[in-house]
């Protein structure tokens, strides 16, 4: 069962969207997210458990703790813009899932 909620209203400023997905498909959204708000220059405000799409989505990653939820760190992720498919398999981009994996362990106290 796949379950997905997306809206974008550019012309206000808006993106929202509540998605449950598979992994390909889910990569496959954060790809057009980024692709959109690069073409609009939108700025956007994304939470997500995923490591991965943090890391692709995001100029900056603001890790929380574990509860109660407070910012631990935030990380600057310095992958270059615009962002492609290709980068998910660039050894800059496992650097960068590497630190905000080892800043997410810091933060629940592991």
């Amino acid at each position: 069962r796949r379950h997905t909620r997306f809206k974008c209203d550019w012309s206000s400023d808006v993106c929202s969207s509540d998605l449950a997905l598979d992994e390909m498909t889910r990569e496959d959204m954060r790809h057009l997210l980024v692709s959109l708000c690069e073409r609009n220059r939108a700025t956007v405000l994304f939470v997500t458990h995923s490591i991965p799409e943090a890391a692709f989505v995001s100029d900056r990653v603001a890790v929380m703790t574990s509860r109660p939820g407070r910012i631990h760190s935030v990380i600057p992720v310095g992958l270059p813009r615009p962002r492609r498919a290709e980068l998910e398999d660039d050894a800059a981009f496992f650097a960068v899932e590497t630190t905000l994996r080892a800043a997410l362990r810091d933060g629940a106290g592991r």
